[in-house]
Parts: C-alpha cells; sequence; structure tokens
C-alpha cells in the first residue's frame, strides 16, 4: 500500500501473504519530509483492515524503535515479548 500526499509517494506498508490464518505487517515506511502528520498510523491502520480483511486472524510485527513502537500501540498492537537478532559474523 502506497500513501501521497499532493501527488508525491509518501508512505508505503505491506503485510506477509498469510500462513494459517498468521502474518506479517512490515515495510512501514515514511518518507523523512512528510514524517510527524501521522502518515505511518494511518498506512498501519490501513495495511491492518486489509490483512483482516483478507483472512488473517493474527497479525504481528518487530520494531527497532520505542518511536515505531509508540505508532504500532496506537493502532491497536501491543508488546508481547522482545524478539533476538543474530547477523552474519564478519
Amino acid at each position: 500500500m502506497v500513501g501521497d500526499v499532493e501527488g508525491q509517494p509518501a508512505v508505503v506498508g505491506t503485510f506477509t501473504p498469510p500462513w494459517e490464518g498468521i502474518a506479517e505487517l512490515g515495510g512501514v515506511a515514511t518518507l523523512e519530509r512528510f514524517r510527524k502528520r501521522g502518515l505511518g498510523t494511518a498506512v498501519t491502520s490501513l495495511v491492518a483492515q486489509e490483512a483482516f480483511a483478507r483472512g488473517v486472524d493474527v497479525l504481528f510485527l518487530s520494531t527497532i524503535t520505542e518511536e515505531a513502537g509508540r505508532i504500532y500501540e496506537r493502532v491497536g498492537f501491543r508488546f508481547l515479548t522482545r524478539m533476538l537478532f543474530m547477523s552474519v559474523p564478519g
């Protein structure tokens, strides 16, 4: 999903294809010049609505920053656990 402001792409968001009713919301990003306008919250809400309309029962996501976490909480997500990450050494 792409949201635009005055004809310019400003914000995007998507979700993975569902697997047994579960999908991941991801790829939410707002171009810097369009931030602090509620666009991230709006696209997150729309993507979630679309996911549920397509049969998703559980929608999850991961976030690194607390600021992003607050956006998702405003839409209705809640923190359940911390995730650990590991990258390829070197």
